[in-house]
């Protein structure tokens, strides 16, 4: 049962995230916006314990915001649409962040057991779903130091992320409708 959620969940993820960048680089991004919320709406709904989820999705939201913004704020991350306050992270990148934490308690659980793999990963993985998003021209990276300070904030924020989905819920994520 727990494979076919991982499942779900990871596919619920990859989507998500193809589609947000997608809209995003189309100059869509009140579409991608919504699509994400639509998608983070979808996975509380399945989800058994929705009370876990949204405080986790919650601090995502907040941690994501606060390493977007900063990026933004000293000119490392330039979203191509979708910005609404001038140094503030565009909210279509926001929800991606909710999104990634959808899957803290489910297909990425195993991050949650040792912080040096969940730091690697971080490290490793945020930069590069950056290289993609820049790739398919929703978002640019500014030079070398944006790129290391990427990796630091990636590298510090997926163990700080799996730290809490392990504090809101100890056993893995479960669906409604798996059996």
């Amino acid at each position: 049962m727990q494979t076919r959620v991982d499942l779900v969940n990871y596919l619920l993820y990859q989507a998500g995230w193809l589609a947000l960048v997608l809209l995003a680089a189309a100059d869509r991004a009140g579409e991608a916006t919504a699509v994400g919320l639509g998608l983070v709406v979808v996975h509380l709904a399945l989800a058994v314990e929705r009370r876990a989820e949204a405080r986790l999705l919650l601090a995502a939201v907040l941690i994501g915001l606060s390493v977007e913004s900063l990026q933004v704020a000293i000119g490392g991350l330039h979203f191509h649409s979708g910005t609404l306050v001038e140094g503030v992270a565009p909210p279509w990148i926001v929800v991606l962040w909710a999104q990634f934490a959808a899957t803290l308690r489910y297909c990425l659980r195993w991050l949650g057991r040792d912080w040096r793999v969940a730091m690697s990963f971080g490290a490793l993985g945020g930069p590069l779903a950056y290289w993609l998003g820049e790739r398919l021209g929703a978002v640019q990276v500014d030079g070398l130091t944006a790129w290391a300070l990427l990796a630091l904030l990636w590298g510090v924020a997926i163990p700080v992320l799996s730290r809490v989905s392990a504090r809101v819920g100890a056993t893995p994520g479960r669906y409604r409708g798996f059996r």
